[in-house]
C-alpha cells in the first residue's frame, strides 16, 4: 500500500468516528475483496470466508474507538478477521470427554 492509501484510510476512520458512515463504507469497498480472498485461504472455504469478512467488518465498524492507528487499517481488520476465524473453528471443534 503507497502513504496516499494509508493517509487515505485514516482519514476516512477519522471521518467515520465523526459519524460519516459513507467513509466506513469506502473502508469496506478498498479491503473487501483482499480480506476475502485472505480468508479464502485461512478457512478454505468460500463461504466461510464470506462469513468471517462479514462479521469482521460488522466487528470492525462497532469497535472502530479501538482502532489507534499503529498499523495500517487493514492489518488491523485482517487480525479481527483471522480471530473470528480461529474462533469459528473452536466452536466446530467436538468436544472430547476424559470420563
Amino acid at each position: 500500500m503507497t502513504d496516499d492509501s494509508v493517509n487515505q484510510d485514516q482519514r476516512w476512520v477519522e471521518e467515520a468516528l465523526a459519524g460519516k458512515v459513507e467513509s466506513f463504507e469506502m473502508l469496506v469497498r478498498r479491503h473487501q475483496d483482499r480480506l476475502f480472498n485472505t480468508m479464502v485461504c485461512v478457512t478454505g472455504c468460500v463461504h466461510e470466508a464470506e462469513e468471517v469478512v462479514q462479521d469482521a467488518m460488522l466487528q470492525a465498524y462497532s469497535k472502530l474507538t479501538t482502532f489507534q492507528g499503529k498499523s495500517q487499517f487493514y492489518t488491523w481488520l485482517y487480525r479481527i478477521a483471522f480471530n473470528l476465524s480461529v474462533s469459528r473453528n473452536r466452536k466446530k471443534r467436538p468436544r472430547v470427554s476424559l470420563e
